[in-house]
């Protein structure tokens, strides 16, 4: 096995001595030792820039230098270079001296042999490789260091990966160094910062990713890559070397959590061999570079959820403000015109009570991409929070723009939404605030937008509105209402009217539907189309609805006691006050304490009701119908109907809406389906009662088609509690022409 060479320079001006050294090692069986011998200190110097040796032997008697004058200027002159002192002098405080300054070891001559040289020289230089290598970590480390404590410090990413690459290439001593990023598609890597490429690649995708490109190679082994000479590699593309000289060179991967945010690599014009400590400290400086990149991306997050929905990706109303604000500004210096449009999605709250959140969720997220869909570059859509959204329109050139958007929105709701298997058609009502007309500044003109959507909503929905000053006093009007509507049930305002069911063979009266009526003091009875509204919009229908069915059960207990015949009595139900988790407790405790047996009260729900999740809403059915209430549709053919419900719900019985009820005599397709529902009720052994009865030809009509109950203002109007128990008393019933009974 062939020894290690080694290569020494002896300063040495005694000829006998350099003899005497170079003999000694002669023999020497570990290693090959090669000598050069320079008498004087300037010529050692001149042999260490022209042939720099492995070891150097020094005697501290020079011609030209004496003492540890010697030793010094060759460490300045060689620093990475062990040098061992032999000298004739015994004097251990020069040892220790020169030791301290930097001397491997500290030689007398007279007391070695050959095999002290032959163990001291290896150790030597090993324990100076040693002591190299801790001082260029303690280095590194320091600029690893420096470079984290400048990204905690905030630094701007650009910043700190140009200050990465120059700290790079002055440590590691190369020409060249790179940070590279892929582009979002892929196709490309960005070259985001570097060192000592031609003016003008920095911050060009001038790099495409190719399959014997040494980037990818990196991304694609997810590890390091080292190149000792592109001039014999043959898995990379040798336009490295051809455009810029490069010969040797290394890449990391800059790590991420999901997938990599790039390579950081290096490059040399001249042949080397990069070890184990380059790729560590390379791989420590791309591990800084990934964790300020990921710390943006949070803070990224962060920003974007602090200013978006999460729900639908859109700013949010804090965003929103801020760029009306802007806007308003920007319209102020170069008197333009706005527009802020405020739009709420019309039975949004019935839809998502009773389909549930998920599909709701989902229905948001389509109306807010159609919304997108119908404005221009440069506007706004928000979502502000519900089922609200808002639009920020600047730079108009006229009015009727923002109309025209407003416009093309509400038609985009037009198509129905394909959410769970069913076909959801969705409508919206828009208020419009248009600047300067409407408020001079931001929350001035989103009030406005917002009185123009209460008067669209009320305008019947499916409508948009345009603010005007007349506005003003309607929206302080409904303020007061609804501060008027929270204390009414403290002050005992709620009254029920009692309208009277009646049995279309008999013609007596059978049972009574329990409406509520608000006796508001200094205006009289208020009616619940004027509040109930509110009240649902206001979440007031829960408290207010609880009242209604206590005080409808504690009246027909309180006929009971006085003696009158038992009967039913019907109480209305929203869509709200149904989705209650505790309705049916809330029902149970009712009953309990008023007491009235559950057979005598009727609960009547709207088709709109009955949608949302068929199975818990049938257990809720169930649940009531096991304790011997009775259950009714009200307004049935109005809404969504579906007769698959008809068949699974316990229901006892339809009621015919008005609507048809009203022109039926006159209008044969309101006929047909008065006809129909009733046919449909009698074969799916149901009631059928139809409300709204006023003249005599409807009677007769209803009875011709075997219709069971009736209510209306033909027979009577609601009654006060005291009026309809004289009913009762006078045990008035309905008499029919001897030609009309059935």
């Amino acid at each position: 096995m062939e020894s290690k060479r080694i290569n020494a320079l002896l300063i040495e001006d005694n000829p006998g001595d350099a003899r005497l050294v170079q003999e000694m090692l002669s023999d020497v069986k570990e290693f090959s030792l090669s000598f050069k011998c320079s008498t004087r200190l300037s010529a050692a110097l001149r042999s260490l820039r022209e042939a720099p040796p492995d070891i150097i032997l020094l005697d501290l008697s020079l011609p030209d230098a004496q003492g540890l004058e010697s030793l010094g200027r060759l460490l300045s002159a060689a620093p990475g270079i062990p040098i061992i002192i032999l000298t004739g002098l015994s004097d251990e405080k020069v040892a220790v001296e020169a030791i301290q300054k930097g001397a491997q070891d500290y030689l007398v001559k007279g007391r070695i042999s050959g095999d002290l040289l032959a163990h001291a020289i290896p150790y030597a230089i090993e324990r100076k490789q040693a002591n190299e290598l801790l001082r260029a970590r303690a280095r590194r480390q320091a600029v690893i260091a420096e470079l984290g404590q400048r990204a905690l410090s905030g630094m701007a990413l650009p910043a700190l990966m140009n200050e990465a690459v120059a700290l790079v290439a002055k440590t590691l001593e190369v020409e060249y160094c790179k940070v590279l990023e892929p582009l979002p598609d892929g196709s490309a890597l960005l070259l985001t910062a570097g060192v000592g490429w031609k003016e003008g690649l920095v911050g060009r995708a001038t790099l495409g990713i190719l399959e014997n490109s040494q980037a990818a190679y990196t991304l694609a082994c997810n590890g390091p890559v080292v190149v000792e000479d592109l001039e014999t590699e043959t898995r990379f593309n040798p336009v490295m070397l051809r455009d810029h000289g490069v010969v040797s060179g290394m890449s990391v991967l800059i790590p991420g959590q999901d997938y990599p945010h790039g390579v950081l690599g290096v490059h040399t014009k001249r042949r080397r061999t990069f070890g184990k400590e380059d790729v560590l400290f390379l791989q420590s400086i791309a591990n800084v570079l990934a964790a300020a990149i990921e710390r943006r991306k949070a803070e990224e997050r962060i920003e974007h959820q602090a200013y978006h929905d999460a729900l639908s990706g859109l700013p949010n109303r804090l965003l929103f403000e801020d760029r009306l604000s802007i806007a308003v500004a920007q319209a102020r210096r170069g008197e333009e015109k706005l527009a802020v449009l405020l739009i709420d999605l019309d039975r949004f709250k019935v839809i998502n009570d009773t389909l549930g959140h998920a599909i709701g969720d989902e229905l948001l997220r389509g109306a807010a991409a159609r919304f997108i869909g119908c404005v221009r570059e440069g506007d706004t859509v928000a979502r502000m929070g519900g089922d609200e959204f808002a639009v920020l329109l600047p730079q108009l050139d006229n009015d009727e723009t923002a109309v025209q958007i407003a416009g093309r929105i509400a038609s985009s709701l037009n198509p129905p939404f394909p959410l769970d298997g069913r076909a959801l058609f969705v409508t919206a009502s828009i208020g419009i605030a248009l600047y300067p007309h409407a408020g001079g500044d931001a929350q001035t003109l989103l009030r406005h937008a917002d009185i123009a959507l209460y008067r669209a909503k009320e305008q019947g929905r499916n409508t948009l509105r345009c603010y005007c000053p007349s506005m003003n006093a309607k929206g302080f009007e409904r303020l007061l209402l609804e501060s008027a509507l929270r204390q009414a049930l403290e002050r005992e305002e709620f009254l029920l009217h009692f309208q009277p069911q009646v049995n279309l063979k008999t013609g007596e009266i059978i049972g009574f539907e329990a409406l509520v009526r608000w006796r508001r003091p200094e205006m009289g009875l208020i009616s619940p189309a004027e509040f109930i509204p509110l009240a649902e919009e206001t979440g007031l229908i829960i408290p207010i609805g609880e009242w209604i069915l206590r005080a409808a059960c504690a009246q027909n207990k309180a006929w009971q006691e006085a003696g009158f015949p038992s009967m039913r009595v019907a109480v209305n139900l929203s869509a709200r006050q149904f989705h209650q988790d505790n309705f049916v407790e809330t029902v149970r405790r009712v009953l309990k304490e008023t007491p009235l047996d559950p057979s005598f009260l009727e609960l009547e729900l709207t088709e709109s009701v009955l949608m949302g999740k068929e199975q818990s809403i049938l257990s809720m059915l169930r649940e009531l119908a096991a304790m011997g209430i009775h259950l009714s549709i009200d307004d049935f053919g109005t809404g969504y109907s579906s007769l698959a419900y008809l068949k699974r719900f316990p229901i006892e019985k339809l009621k015919v809406d008005q609507l048809f009820i009203h022109n039926m005599t006159t209008d044969p397709n309101d006929a047909v389906i008065a006809r129909t529902v009733v046919a449909m009720a009698h074969s799916l052994r149901l009631k059928a009662i139809a409300e709204g009865v006023e003249t005599e030809a409807q009677l007769a009509y209803l009875r011709s088609i075997g219709c069971d109950e009736m209510q209306g203002y033909l027979f009577s109007r609601p009654l006060p509690a005291e009026e309809a128990t004289q009913l009762l008393i006078q045990k008035k019933g309905l008499s029919f022409a001897p030609d009309c009974s059935i």
